[in-house]
């Protein structure tokens, strides 16, 4: 990811190749949830139940547009796509590790996780809801089938990959201007995926929400209790002769 590769480069918490300010104890402000989540969840609840009355308004609102506006709406949706997002982390950590930047290749590991965990999240909520899309279904946002569905509408993957890649990256930097860069750009993604009609508004409310706790919250858990790639790690190595791949670690 091009934001967190700057931010290596730029962040003043840059020290000995790590990339955040610094590695808690293990335990450290780990707990999984705390009395911000309690009000980050009450805060979500209120904004999908308000972002529902305004599901067919916005899909009505984003019908037609042709040209430079459904240009960008599929450009952005890259940005939430998982078969994206994940090679460009792949490519962010070998980037690390052929130049010389240990931090950069965890924080690219542990940005994926939180991105993995989030995904998981969302597959699941997507089953128990059932909601049906815009494009192929009913047309109506209260059509519900619980464990029926596969995958349901609601909440929206893409845009909760967008927002769990930009909470777990500003996690990883003090650099101040990677908030500016990274969560518009996951509201770009929420925007295509209504714009495609592919979901409803709150659909993509409770993404945007699901990916920012679960992103900041399992980056927090990674880097504080389990302090997994501190023990293992890729190895990525190579010159203009010759190039080798391997995994190390150590319990």
């Amino acid at each position: 990811m091009v934001g967190l590769f700057l931010a290596s480069l730029s962040t003043p918490a840059l020290c000995d190749g790590v990339l955040v300010s610094a590695t808690p104890p293990p335990g450290a402000g780990s707990s999984i949830l705390s009395s911000g989540d309690a009000v980050l969840a009450a805060a979500s609840a209120v904004g999908i139940a308000a972002s529902s009355f305004g599901d067919r308004w916005a899909w009505r609102e984003s019908q037609g547009g042709e040209g430079a506006e459904k240009g960008i709406a599929r450009l952005a949706e890259h940005l939430g796509n998982p078969l994206v997002v994940g090679p460009a982390l792949l490519a962010s950590y070998a980037t690390g590790r052929l130049t010389g930047l240990p931090g950069l290749s965890a924080s690219s590991a542990r940005v994926a996780g939180a991105i993995a965990g989030a995904g998981l999240l969302d597959l699941g909520l997507k089953v128990c809801v059932g909601r049906a899309r815009p494009a192929r279904g009913t047309c109506d946002p209260d059509d519900f089938q619980p464990f029926v569905r596969i995958n349901g509408a609601f909440p929206s993957g893409h845009t909760t990959v967008a927002f769990a890649a930009a909470a777990a990256i500003q996690s990883e930097t003090r650099a101040r201007w990677v908030p500016w860069v990274v969560y518009p750009a996951a509201s770009a993604v929420g925007w295509s995926r209504i714009r495609e009609n592919e979901h409803w508004l709150s659909d993509v409310v409770a993404g945007a929400a699901l990916g920012y706790w679960s992103g900041r919250t399992i980056d927090r858990i990674e880097r504080s209790r389990f302090r997994i790639f501190d023990r293992a790690s890729f190895l990525v190595n190579g010159s203009r002769r010759s190039f080798r791949v391997g995994f190390r670690a150590h319990f």
